[in-house]
């Protein structure tokens, strides 16, 4: 009887520790739902590590490989990334114009392309 006793007791502990497993596995999954993609909310930056805190304002104008943001102009970075809230690249010819108003963020880089963007998110209207 003790035997039976144990192997129960085993067997409810493996039960339980699947629950728990389950549990914190869905709570991982469910934290981290939006974090594939950039958020919706330009106003939070996002992280990436490698480039320090992002920077946010609102894209007024852009011509050539310069960009106007809160009106102070940049200039693009040589092989800068732009791409859209969901991830999607997109081209500097894709942004040419005036009158516009995209909130952004962005990186600005350090030694030779410092002032320069070097990555570059816009948020373009739904």
């Amino acid at each position: 009887m003790r035997e039976k006793i144990t192997f129960k007791s085993v067997g409810a502990a493996a039960c339980v520790g699947l629950v728990i497993g389950s549990l914190a596995w869905s709570l991982t999954v469910w934290g981290q739902q939006g974090t594939s993609q950039p958020p919706q909310d330009p106003t939070i930056p996002l992280a990436y590590p490698q480039l320090g805190p992002a920077k946010t304002g609102a894209l007024t104008k852009a011509q050539s490989r310069t960009v106007w943001i809160d009106s102070t102009s940049y200039r693009l970075a040589s092989g800068m990334m732009i791409e859209d809230e969901n991830g999607n690249p997109v081209q500097d010819r894709d942004i040419a114009g005036k009158n516009m108003n995209y909130p952004v963020q962005y990186w600005l880089g350090t030694g030779t392309t410092k002032n320069q963007i070097i990555r570059m998110i816009v948020f373009f209207p739904r």
